[in-house]
């Protein structure tokens, strides 16, 4: 049974990594040299072609060699997905990323939140000064 979650996510992180399908097959056998304990052959470039363009969904024994190629888990392969763990663990970094910054990129935050604001606020005018124009002419 083909899960096409997996097969589109394998496809999708080749494509963001900007990962070439040689490079890709090359990190895959890497990581195979690499297990000394592993019993898996190299795999034919043509599967792994197959792979990285998201048309063969690889079988259950290359999994954790294409999250190593990749830098992820082997559970958001086999999701098909990250993890919500692994996106909480990043917004706890932005977040700590936010709290350890220094005086000079606070102001600069906060800058930024108070334009937001201000051109929100303004966008908001032009919508009401829009719907009071169109009711006028109806």
């Amino acid at each position: 049974m083909k899960n096409s979650q997996v097969i589109k996510h394998i496809n999708e992180l080749c494509l963001q990594s900007g990962m070439q399908p040689v490079e890709f097959y090359n990190r895959i056998c890497d990581a195979i040299n690499v297990d000394e304990s592993s019993s898996v052959t190299i795999p034919d470039k043509g599967n792994v072609n197959k792979w990285y363009n998201g048309k063969h969904e690889p079988g259950a024994e290359m999994i954790p060699y294409i999250a190593k190629a990749l830098g992820v888990s082997e559970d958001e392969i086999r999701l098909g997905r990250r993890p919500e763990t692994d996106y909480l663990k990043d917004e706890i970094e932005k977040l700590n990323d936010v709290l350890n910054m220094n005086e000079e990129e606070k102001e600069q935050l906060s800058k930024l939140l108070f334009m937001g604001r201000y051109y929100l606020r303004l966008f908001a005018l032009f919508l009401y000064a829009m719907g009071f124009i169109f009711l006028s002419v109806n």
